[in-house]
């Protein structure tokens, strides 16, 4: 069946050389990428080169669902491909297919191992590590937010004068600890963003508690000029002042 792609999507695919492709989800990233690699196999770049073998193509994706979606997906094309050549180009395509078996389709962090297990003196790497999976690094996760809670309490009912334990019973009346862990996790997940957002404040806690207490009355004064100018704000006070008089 023949594909249709916008123009953008025909440029991604054809042109030569390195490109940058950005995208929302959703928008055909991975049947532009899939259709790119099975041209690589037609059309060799440059074209006085001979055509790719898939086993000299790296192909990274995000996730591992991600990596198995592709794989799947070239391997079906290449067949399409395979089933449509002309007799005489038909076995060059059936050992393309094979080959796909061992492509290099995986993600960033699989591929980054592969470097490391390959100069395992040079990085100090065991030659026997691997990527967790999700589920691994979750319990890791999981294991590791309760073991930072429990040092977080026990150091409040150790040291009582420190900024610990001033800080713990507020957290517990604000959120309660099963909040709180849930709260850490999440942060965890975003590890990228919460560095960014960690270097961008002040490292002196009286300066960010000026900058937040700034930004407080900032919103409620804002608020209250929201709250001013509202009709239904303005009768309510009045309603509310009326029976203030005549309260006894």
């Amino acid at each position: 069946m023949m594909m249709r792609f916008t123009e953008a999507q025909r440029l991604a695919i054809n042109t030569a050389g390195h490109l940058v492709v950005t995208a929302g989800a959703g928008s055909g990233k991975t049947r532009v990428l899939v259709e790119r690699y099975v041209r690589l196999l037609v059309a060799p770049d440059p074209p006085e080169a001979t055509a790719a073998d898939p086993r000299d193509i790296l192909a990274i994706t995000f996730t591992d669902k991600a990596a198995r979606e592709m794989r799947e997906r070239i391997r079906t094309a290449v067949e399409e491909q395979a089933r449509a050549a002309p007799p005489a180009e038909r076995a060059r395509w059936e050992e393309r297919r094979a080959a796909v078996e061992a492509a290099r389709i995986g993600t960033i962090h699989s591929f980054c191992m592969t470097l490391l297990r390959a100069q395992p003196a040079e990085t100090g790497i065991d030659p026997q590590a691997g990527v967790l999976d999700e589920v691994e690094a979750d319990m890791l996760l999981t294991r590791s937010v309760e073991e930072a809670l429990y040092t977080f309490v026990q150091q409040a009912r150790t040291t009582p004068d420190s900024s610990v334990a001033t800080s713990l019973p507020i957290l517990q009346h604000e959120f309660g600890l099963d909040e709180l862990r849930s709260m850490l996790m999440a942060m965890l997940r975003r590890g990228s963003e919460l560095h960014e957002i960690s270097a961008a404040l002040p490292t002196d806690p009286a300066i960010l508690l000026a900058q937040w207490r700034d930004r407080l009355h900032t919103a409620q004064v804002s608020v209250w000029r929201d709250l001013s100018a509202s009709a239904a704000w303005r009768e309510t006070a009045a309603q509310v002042q009326q029976s203030r008089l005549w309260s006894p």
